[in-house]
């Protein structure tokens, strides 16, 4: 049975999100009603960045956007896997209790004058699990954001002057498994070179059998898993962590000098919907659960 201070917890964040943002939509749409961007950075852990005390350079962009911002510091995450944690943001109620009759975020949001894009990665939040419901433009793309932004800094910019209100929906898997991100971010991480059998594309394979969701696949590569295979399987999943700030970072740069944005009125939410398994919850018979703790803030 969970303590109330754990349940008022763990629908702190979703309830202060998702109805501030509803509160927003409720009052009349004035010139100066406030365009809002929301960033689900999917899997990634609060204490794997400098915001929230790690000492691992994976979100320095994050990290110097937090000193301006709201941060909160008990975001714990409704649901351990992406479609019911996102939904149940979206909705702002408990994974048990979201329903295709609910109103979303984004069909409120819309009623109320806004108009509603996303640019997501898809997957398990994809149109066909109802994610697109109350969106005027919902696309997706491959697995990260270097593929996706490109499309939303062209939409901003071909925002008439004169434009209602918006709300963006960003998403990308840049730092879920498999942990395949370019060299010269794994280099940052990695400080020996690594010999053993782990290889970075099949990261995804290894994860599901260790959490005893799948059964060895015949061709896969027997791993130790000692002190060096564990350092090296987290050291991946850091740089994708970085290679996503770095695109994020580049993308809110790009941003800050567009007539269209406004730091002062304009609100950027950023969360993650849960983090990710690194022993930290593992069972002799080989099942666990991602961590629920999740980074959150907003500037505005």
């Amino acid at each position: 049975m969970w303590s109330r201070q754990r349940l008022l917890a763990c629908v702190e964040t979703s309830c202060l999100l998702v109805l501030g943002l509803i509160g927003i939509a409720c009052r009349p749409a004035p010139v100066q009603t406030p365009n809002v961007i929301l960033v689900s950075l999917d899997t990634l852990r609060a204490d794997h960045t400098g915001l929230y005390g790690s000492s691992l350079e994976t979100r320095p962009f994050l990290d110097r956007l937090g000193r301006d911002a709201v941060v909160f510091d008990r975001a714990i995450a409704q649901c351990s896997h992406t479609v019911d944690s996102h939904m149940s943001l979206l909705q702002s109620r408990y994974p048990t209790r979201t329903s295709t009759e609910v109103a979303t975020l984004a069909e409120v949001l819309q009623t109320h004058g806004f108009t509603t894009v996303a640019f997501t990665s898809g997957g398990l939040v994809s149109p066909e699990l109802g994610f697109a419901r109350g969106f005027d433009r919902y696309d997706s793309y491959p697995d990260v954001f270097v593929d996706s932004l490109p499309a939303a800094r062209t939409w901003i910019s071909e925002l008439p002057d004169d434009h209602p209100p918006f709300f963006m929906f960003l998403h990308s898997y840049d730092i879920h498994s498999p942990f395949t991100a370019p060299a010269s971010f794994v280099d940052l991480f990695v400080k020996e070179p690594y010999e053993g059998s782990l290889r970075p594309e099949e990261t995804h394979v290894y994860q599901r059998h260790l959490l005893g969701l799948d059964p060895p696949s015949p061709d896969m590569m027997e791993v130790e898993w000692n002190a060096v295979d564990r350092a090296y399987f987290e050291a991946l999943y850091d740089a994708g962590a970085r290679e996503n700030d770095e695109a994020l970072g580049t993308f809110l740069k790009w941003l800050d000098g567009r007539r269209s944005w406004d730091w002062s009125r304009d609100l950027l939410v950023v969360f993650s919907d849960h983090g990710e398994e690194f022993w930290d919850h593992m069972a002799p018979r080989g099942t666990a659960r991602p961590c629920t703790r999740n980074c959150c803030g907003c500037r505005w």
